[in-house]
């Protein structure tokens, strides 16, 4: 028996691509969310991630290429959802090589996340305009959003948050203040912020 679950372990280590490798063939060490991704990329490989909701997507798409590539490797799930038709368009578009591992749905993200059928392995919080100098309205929806994703959270899931290393909090400041106050810890804090369960 020892055997047999020593050749299973080995076996899935196979099946789980190299996270480090996908961000070098996407995107430059030098972008700004390099650290971030490489981290989320590790903790993915390591709890076994298969099930990725983004919320919100970029006009040109970066973000969920990144994650509808993990998805294709991994034999994953990307679930992009925005209100934007066109920049829904645009993502699926970048993300074309991996377009068969995800959805993208055009709802909005709270009643999305409200009515998710599955356990959700990692939330990336990135919708809503963030103004710099005033973010308190999108650091208040993505409260609203983690509210609505985490009844789907099982014990190994990873949150993590677009653009906080910004003035203000940018847009984690309320979400990582919820989530520590409830027994979650941050793991990484560059210009997104990543937290798991503590």
């Amino acid at each position: 028996m020892k055997k047999l679950l020593a050749v299973f372990l080995w076996f899935q280590t196979l099946c789980f691509a190299d996270g480090d490798s996908i961000l070098r063939d996407l995107m430059s060490v030098k972008d700004k969310r390099y650290v971030g991704f490489s981290e989320a990329f590790r903790l993915m490989e390591e709890r076994k991630s298969h099930v990725i909701v983004e919320t919100g997507c970029d006009i040109d798409g970066a973000q969920p290429n990144l994650f509808a590539t993990w998805a294709k490797e991994n034999r994953g799930r990307l679930y992009v959802v925005d209100p934007s038709k066109d920049l829904l368009r645009a993502c699926a578009k970048c993300a074309r090589e991996s377009i068969n591992s995800m959805e993208c749905l055009s709802e909005d993200p709270v009643v999305f996340l409200k009515s998710f059928p599955f356990q959700i392995d990692l939330l990336y919080l990135d919708s809503v305009q963030l103004f710099h100098n005033n973010p308190k309205h999108a650091q208040l929806y993505h409260l609203e959003e983690l509210k609505a994703a985490m009844p789907h959270f099982g014990p190994e899931t990873i949150v993590m948050i677009d653009d906080c290393g910004l003035s203000g909090g940018g847009r984690g400041k309320l979400v990582i203040e919820y989530l520590i106050s409830n027994g979650w810890k941050i793991v990484s804090h560059s210009y997104q912020v990543i937290l798991v369960r503590d």
